[in-house]
């Protein structure tokens, strides 16, 4: 597990901005190495800031009560995972776990359910470069 204070002094690209918060500052970013595993516990949000630019080529785990604001136009990159589990009693509307850009609708409580969230890069024919998304949902009551 990486701790909030080690990221902080290894790559000076967070810093808390409220109670539950961290935000990765602008022209800033960090990068998750390959075979790395990084708890999010924050119960609040990770903000990434519009020109920050995070790389996730290891294993980012979404702890409940915590979610990845992304900016429109800078999501995270790299060819690693980002995953979250939570325990659901309750149907769900709109619900987006982890802040992971999927969200669920329900008829039945899933209990405890896992997304995971994984991206490549994507060119498109003019040589645009974007990130192709992909997602796993894995709901521990399933009836469809």
């Amino acid at each position: 597990m990486i701790g909030r204070a080690m990221l902080m002094v290894v790559i000076g690209a967070l810093v808390r901005t409220g109670s539950a918060q961290m935000t990765v500052l602008d022209g800033t970013g960090f990068r998750v190495a390959p075979g790395t595993t990084m708890h999010l516990d924050l119960q609040g949000d990770l903000e990434i800031a519009g020109t920050a630019e995070v790389t996730n080529d290891g294993l980012i785990i979404v702890a409940p009560g915590t979610s990845i604001l992304e900016p429109l136009g800078a999501p995270i990159s790299g060819s690693g995972i980002e995953s979250a589990t939570d325990l659901y009693a309750t149907p769900l509307s709109g619900v987006d776990p982890g802040g992971l850009g999927l969200e669920i609708t329900t008829t039945d409580p899933p209990g405890t359910l896992v997304v995971e969230r994984g991206h490549l890069a994507w060119s498109d024919t003019a040589g645009r470069v974007s990130v192709e998304r992909w997602y796993r949902v894995s709901p521990q009551t399933w009836s469809g």
